[in-house]
């Protein structure tokens, strides 16, 4: 029985090439799309799912708002961990993590600058167990001094795993450490990367202070526990100990400090949602983002549609030209259930041939996709049972939802309306199929508008004015391990022909700075804090004046530069004088943005003292407002600007960056000139850079990304609905060749049966365009709205796709109306 329903669905498709082509390649191409798309997303989900507790392991967020500016950043004061585990209900255990910078790392004659280096909690392993290569696999960061490497480090250092362990390694020629243990290297998909993990609990890291946010902190959640009860326990909690911390560290009571900060909290992140939905500062490394993801979503849903749609209205289009088979097959005594059958026969066959053909496609684009999203994905359905599992669920599933209509139309056919001269079209099926064509080129405009925003929006994040002219802005990195020979190299370097000036900077913007809350200086502060008399030689020495008004905090946004940074960067100064080195109290001049002086008020200016976090005796004189500077973009463009002040780096270990403006001479020349200088002072160490445009796209690659995408999958979808129109399209003019013949012979012409045929496609698109726009408008909005800094929807977008979707209409429609109309009459009407 099988067996002869197979041989009547094959015989079928070969009777019926052409619309089975159009079926096979529109959903060949839609099936590809969904495949690429969803081992992506699967992908994407399946971030720190490894970990045994993944579901269980939260890690705490702080989120402050001080009148409009809101902030968010990943780190949290050092007590946090060890109070929680001993006073929060329902937290189980707790771990830290600190990212201290990239150390120097000399072991076995190599030393190299490392970016993946962190101190962790002896307990680390508690919450995140790793699988140990060689060494200790009980107590790995037992005791002081002891650090736990990658499997990739140790053959890095000593050749292999075993070779590493129990070696002695250097960090910043400050201290040596034992490797107890090699572990396995990460799995990619983590938001935290790491190469060496070194004992933290023999470091004192950060003080005690509620204000002072250093350490990433990750809690291990009893089962079952209650997220929202925990979070607002820990707020209570954390609100306490700070208020004993305010006056000593700010100068300024904890009610008036709310009063400034109209939200202050901590929030838990699940483990699992870090990666798709955080973006905060300071996180461990580059994270996801779960907008796009549910676009692809939907994307890939769309583009499958489409080709479903394609093999739906194709055979509701051809149901009269099958009434006779169906008339014969029911007087015969075919019931409905065994038609039925046949037609999803034929449509999950289709629908295998097609995923199989989908399956090679995927394997030969893969590594090229891979090389665009940047991650491993991997497609084995012969080896993976998951893999051909969803495979074949998916041409199952793809089958019976484009076969489910035209199944339940044709096998509802009365065999006597059949036989005797088949079965009219139908107002009905006529309007189901003009509003699959209209929801295919609904999904297909709606895509080419997405693919338009998207590529302007990362046009715009391309070319937006920094405040500062980005181009020829060498960084070269790590320079604070240079040392003592840090200002000879900047010496040397500018000194090239082809360098217009250098600064030291700790920092590079795009990137984060450091954030502090900086309170205007009061006499009373000092008095308070029985420091008078500091306050006292400060009226006497230098004359300050302290400020009168409320006891303002802000949050800064903190760089440390030399006195070149205004001519290396082109950042203009608004107001006052830049930085000038060589007095005593040159550390204590800053210059400030114009966005931090709005913040104090219309009276803060030039002359004004700014004082950091600590108590007066701790910090010592006031810092001195000595310029204003106009505003700059200093961090990506998916932040607004905050206010920043830029101090005087003095010591070499401020000068983590220096950046050179290089002139419009060789490059590539000045860079191997700049090298040259590089190794003879630092011999050990490699030398690294970067150009800073090229950084600043690539942070913001993510945009463009989208737009590469959606352009791939709206011109996917718009070929698949283009497919199904010229199925169509040949279709009608085949049913309707006698009408055409009559016509013709009765003096109609070419173009005005062409217009005709033509007329009713060019209506539908017309249609889509008119229901796309609108909802495709209101969602391109919303997701511009989440960035600070984005392009002015218009029109253009949405015309743009109606003129493109309408011309590949109309041309796939002429192409078959023309044939039509330019065929003879009589070979349509030889027979009647």
């Amino acid at each position: 029985m099988i067996k002869d329903t197979l041989k009547v669905t094959l015989r079928g498709a070969l009777n019926r090439r052409t619309f089975t082509l159009i079926n096979v390649v529109g959903l060949t191409m839609g099936l590809t799309a969904f495949i690429l798309i969803a081992l992506y997303v699967h992908y994407e989900r399946s971030y720190d799912k490894f970990y045994p507790d993944s579901e269980r392991i939260h890690r705490v967020a702080v989120t402050s708002k001080i009148d409009e500016q809101t902030t968010g950043s990943v780190l949290t004061p050092a007590p946090l961990a060890d109070e929680a585990v001993e006073h929060i209900e329902g937290v189980e255990k707790a771990t830290r993590i600190l990212h201290t910078g990239y150390p120097v790392i000399r072991a076995n004659g190599k030393a190299i600058s490392e970016e993946l280096f962190f101190r962790v909690d002896s307990n680390f392993f508690e919450i995140f167990p790793q699988r140990v290569v060689a060494g200790d696999d009980v107590s790995p960061l037992g005791e002081m001094g002891e650090m736990a490497i990658t499997e990739s480090a140790a053959i890095r250092y000593f050749g292999s795993a075993e070779n590493a362990v129990g070696k002695i390694m250097t960090i910043d020629h400050m201290y040596d450490v034992r490797v107890t243990a090699v572990l396995a290297d990460p799995p990619l998909n983590t938001h935290f990367q790491f190469e060496f993990l070194l004992q933290n609990d023999a470091w004192k890291m950060g003080d005690e202070s509620w204000f002072h946010n250093m350490f990433h902190t990750y809690l291990l959640l009893e089962p079952g526990a209650d997220i929202a009860a925990i979070e607002e326990r820990v707020n209570r909690w954390a609100h306490v100990r700070m208020a004993e911390d305010a006056e000593l560290m700010l100068g300024v009571s904890y009610d008036e400090l709310a009063k400034r900060f109209s939200e202050y909290g901590f929030t838990l992140q699940p483990l699992e949602s870090i990666h798709l939905n955080s973006r905060l500062q300071y996180e461990l490394g580059e994270n996801g983002d779960g907008r796009y993801l549910s676009l692809f979503e939907l994307i890939a849903l769309a583009i499958l549609l489409v080709s479903l749609a394609n093999f739906t209205n194709l055979a509701t289009a051809r149901s009269s030209t099958r009434a006779l088979e169906i008339g014969v097959r029911k007087t015969l005594g075919a019931d409905r259930f065994a038609l039925l059958k046949q037609f999803f026969v034929e449509s999950v066959s289709l629908s295998l041939i097609a995923t199989l053909l989908a399956g090679a496609v995927v394997s030969v684009v893969l590594p090229f996709f891979n090389e665009f999203v940047e991650r491993p994905l991997a497609y084995e359905p012969l080896t993976d049972w998951r893999h051909a599992l969803f495979t074949l669920a998916l041409a199952v599933l793809a089958g019976v939802v484009a076969g489910l209509y035209p199944a339940l139309a044709l096998s509802a056919f009365k065999p006597a309306d059949a036989l005797r001269g088949g079965v009219p079209v139908g107002r009905k099926r006529a309007y189901f199929r003009s509003a699959l064509v209209v929801g295919q080129f609904t999904v297909s405009i709606a895509l080419i508008a997405a693919a338009f925003v998207a590529f302007s929006q990362a046009d715009y994040l391309r070319e937006k004015d920094l405040g500062f002219p980005k181009d020829r802005l060498l960084v070269i990195q790590k320079t604070d391990d240079l040392t003592e020979n840090q200002n000879q190299f900047k010496r040397e370097i500018v000194a090239l022909p082809n360098v217009q000036s250098a600064t030291k900077l700790n920092g590079v913007p795009g990137h984060t700075f450091p954030g502090w809350a900086w309170r205007l200086a009061r006499y009373e502060d000092y008095e308070r804090a029985g420091a008078r008399e500091i306050a006292d030689s400060l009226i006497a020495e230098t004359g300050v004046k302290f400020a009168d008004r409320d006891r303002s905090v802000v949050t800064f946004w903190v760089a440390l530069a030399d006195e070149d940074f205004l001519e290396t960067f082109g950042v203009r100064l608004h107001e006052g004088r830049f930085i000038e080195p060589g007095s005593a109290r040159d550390s204590l001049q800053i210059v400030v943005n114009r966005t931090a002086a709005a913040a104090f008020g219309d009276e803060f200016g030039v002359g004004e003292r700014l004082v950091p976090p600590g108590a007066p005796k701790k910090t010592g004189p006031p810092h001195e407002v000595v310029g204003v500077v106009e505003d700059f973009h200093f961090e990506s463009l998916y932040e607004p600007i905050r206010p920043m002040i830029i101090g005087f780096g003095r010591h070499s270990i401020h000068g983590k960056v220096i950046v050179a403006r290089l002139g419009k001479g060789d490059a590539e020349e000045t860079i191997a000139q700049i090298e040259e200088i590089w190794n003879r002072l630092q011999k050990e160490q490699r030398f690294e850079y970067f150009f800073f445009d090229e950084e600043f796209a690539r942070i913001h690659r993510a945009e463009l990304r989208l737009g590469v995408i959606a352009g791939m999958f709206s011109g996917l979808a718009i070929f698949v609905a283009s497919l199904g129109l010229l199925g169509l399209a040949a279709y009608s003019a085949e049913r309707r060749s006698k009408e055409i013949g009559v016509r013709k012979a009765l003096g109609a012409s070419a173009t005005g049966l062409v217009a005709r045929l033509v007329g009713e496609y060019v209506v539908w698109t017309l249609i889509a365009t008119v229901i796309s726009a609108p909802l495709s408008y209101f969602a391109f909005e919303r997701w511009l709205s989440q960035f600070p800094n984005h392009i002015a929807l218009s029109s253009a977008p949405f015309l743009l796709a109606a003129a493109l979707a309408l011309v590949i209409a109309a041309a796939v429609v002429v192409s078959q109306a023309l044939r039509a109309a330019l065929d003879n009459p009589v070979n349509a009407l030889r027979y009647e």
